[in-house]
């Protein structure tokens, strides 16, 4: 199951980078700014170099440091796959499962740029947000319209996790038929030589 995850990862991971560069070009065509504060260089400069996710101070006015994080954690699974060490590896292990939360922080993310950085334009340069706001709605409705999404996203959430958390714990389940007798007549299915009870020697 894990070796088939890492290739379905290796496409599904690296679609978005590519996707991201080519909207990111024409950002940079149609929004420079935008485009600059998403890569968060702080000085001006020829050739600056891509920074993906950084963690930045605006205090120190500087990045403290920049990963790349799910491509590279797929790209290790690949290796250690590709060296017979997948499954003894705890330490990738770990890794893979604390990285389960990525995928859903990169579409938030993703959805944080998109629509944030669209402010204070509505039509970048030419209509401001402000200018394009309804007379009829009011900070209320927003509140209302936001706190509904809310609920939704902390009820569907929290239960999905503990469903799966309840079938993990649960454990596969084990089917009845085996331990039940074999009747006389013949079976509508091959019988398993482990329901009979028999020893590989007594088989022979």
């Amino acid at each position: 199951m894990l070796p088939m995850t890492l290739w379905q990862l290796t496409v599904l991971v690296s679609l978005p980078i590519l996707i991201g560069d080519l909207h990111g070009l024409n950002t940079r065509e149609h929004q420079p700014v935008k485009l600059a504060a998403m890569e968060a260089p702080w000085d001006t400069d020829r050739r600056v170099p891509l920074t993906l996710f950084a963690i930045s101070s605006d205090k120190a006015v500087r990045n403290y440091f920049a990963i790349v994080v799910m491509l590279g954690l797929v790209l290790l699974g690949g290796w250690l796959r590709w060296r017979g060490r997948l499954y003894d590896t705890p330490l990738f292990l770990d890794l893979a499962q604390f990285a389960a939360p990525l995928g859903f922080v990169a579409v938030i993310a993703g959805w944080c740029v998109t629509e944030v950085g669209r402010q204070p334009w509505t039509v970048y340069g030419l209509l401001r947000t402000t200018e394009s706001v309804s007379p009829s709605l009011t900070g209320f409705d927003v509140a209302i319209s936001l706190a509904g999404y809310m609920l939704v996203y902390l009820l569907i959430y929290p239960w999905g996790l503990f469903l799966m958390l309840r079938i993990v714990r649960k454990g596969p389940e084990h089917s009845d038929e085996l331990a039940s007798p074999i009747e006389g007549g013949r079976p509508q299915a091959p019988v398993l030589a482990g329901a009979l009870g028999l020893a590989e020697g007594e088989m022979r």
